[in-house]
């Protein structure tokens, strides 16, 4: 008919670039995209704690924390910890019988960084009270003076009768010591005390390790008294008056009974070049009254 619309041919070329933009105009299904993901927002720490006395030594059982996101270490001391926040994020770790360690790590997102840390082991102290202390006068050989308030050192001048020596004898269990503890020191603090004998009296107080045999408070005499190995442990000044403890450093015997295991004898005092109006002196003893004591101190890295 001559009033119907006319019908124009569409180039093919057309048809192809139409069909071409559909294409790309419809939504890919899911899993289909193939361009870029989301960019990553955490990483992973990796690493290995060891004892920082003992490099060769494994801190199995450790908690580390980075970020609010925790491990525990394993046999080799060895842990690792994904999906950490990026960014400076704080670490601590913890595990018994070490100090607890802190530190920042640095978190790369969508890569694995080491972090390899040291921890150093808690530093035990324990005071300790004798379990036994005793002097002995030579000039009553078979008397047992266990149970006095002080203990006596020195050498009195009786004239015409000669000299008494006055030795003391003090011993401490130290069974609450694991014997593979490192001993870092050992102090033996001993209260000055001016019981029979004038305020103020000075001399050098020495103190020894005793060799043996093994003695008792309620029995040790100067006839039956152990004898003492040659050198001092510590020697100091001491003035026999009120005042403060004095501290002995005898760590090296310890250190042979707790890691050599040395039969312990105990220590054995002596005072020598005592000025005053007697020679020889006094500290209080464990039966002396509250404040004036002997103990001793020592300071440990349990293994």
């Amino acid at each position: 008919m001559s009033g119907a619309p006319k019908c124009q041919a569409i180039p093919v070329t057309a048809l192809l670039l139409l069909s071409s933009a559909c294409q790309k105009a419809q939504p890919s299904e899911p899993g289909n995209d193939n361009g870029p993901g989301p960019t990553p927002v955490t990483g992973t720490v990796a690493g290995r704690v060891t004892d920082l006395d003992t490099p060769s030594r494994f801190v199995i059982g450790a908690t580390v924390d980075i970020g609010g996101r925790s491990a525990v270490t394993g046999s080799v001391g060895d842990y690792l910890i994904q999906n950490v926040p990026r960014g400076t994020q704080p670490l601590t770790a913890s595990a018994s019988g070490y100090d607890s360690y802190f530190d920042d790590v640095v978190v790369v997102a969508g890569t694995s960084v080491a972090k390899n840390f040291s921890m150093a082991r808690t530093v035990r102290e324990v005071v300790l009270v004798p379990v036994a202390d005793a002097y002995t006068n030579s000039s009553s050989p078979f008397t047992n003076y266990g149970s006095e308030l002080a203990l006596y050192t020195g050498i009195i001048n009786l004239g015409g009768a000669g000299n008494a020596d006055y030795t003391s004898f003090i011993q401490f269990s130290l069974t609450s010591i694991t014997q593979a503890a490192a001993i870092l020191d050992a102090s033996l603090e001993l209260s000055p005390a001016n019981t029979g004998a004038p305020t103020g009296n000075t001399g050098y107080t020495s103190i020894y390790r005793v060799a043996g045999p093994n003695w008792t408070e309620a029995a040790i005499t100067f006839q039956n008294q152990p004898s003492p190995f040659l050198t001092a442990l510590a020697t100091r000044q001491v003035t026999f008056a009120a005042g403060p403890p004095l501290t002995f450093d005898v760590t090296p015997a310890v250190q042979a009974w707790v890691n050599r295991g040395d039969s312990n004898y105990g220590f054995l005092l002596n005072t020598s070049n005592i000025t005053g109006t007697y020679d020889y002196g006094a500290f209080y003893s464990r039966d002396a009254a509250s404040g004036n004591y002997v103990r001793l101190v020592v300071r440990f890295l349990n293994p």
